[in-house]
This record gives C-alpha cells, structure tokens and sequence, in this order.
C-alpha cells in the first residue's frame, strides 16, 4: 500500500503512481495506476501485489530472495 499526499498550496491533477515490482496498483480517486487530481491537504492510496520467488542456496536450502522496492509518484503534462 502506498498513500501519496498533497502537502502543497496547489490542486495536483494527473497524478501516476508505479511500484517497480507490483505492475498495478489499484487507486482512489483515479483507477489503475493513477490518482487522478489530488486536493489540497488531500491524499490518495494505491494497493498493489507481487509474488516473490524462493532460491535454492548453496546448502539446498530455500530462501526468499531479496526484494528492491521503490515507488514514484509523478505529474504527468497538463
């Protein structure tokens, strides 16, 4: 889950949301991947999912490998 808020002066409007391993996220206010306009003092959560995979190590045991995660929250042009 990720919640992006307007702590500015302005309305934003356009506003996409990307998580590099969920390849969508579901959000209020705009659909998939988008917050649509966001008011002042407002926010918008987006919720996504991925599936992590085991590796085996060198010892045969499994484990879960390690996941990088970032999340961008952009304006698009008007």
């Amino acid at each position: 889950t990720v919640t992006v808020t307007n702590t500015g002066n302005d309305v934003l409007n356009n506003v996409s949301v990307t998580d590099n391993p969920a390849v969508t996220l579901s959000c209020t206010g705009g659909g998939t991947n988008s917050c649509g306009a966001i008011a002042v003092g407002g926010s918008c959560t987006c919720t996504g999912s991925y599936t992590t995979v085991e590796q085996p190590s060198a010892s045969n045991r499994f484990r879960i490998g390690a996941v990088g995660n970032y999340v961008v929250a952009a304006l698009r042009g008007k």
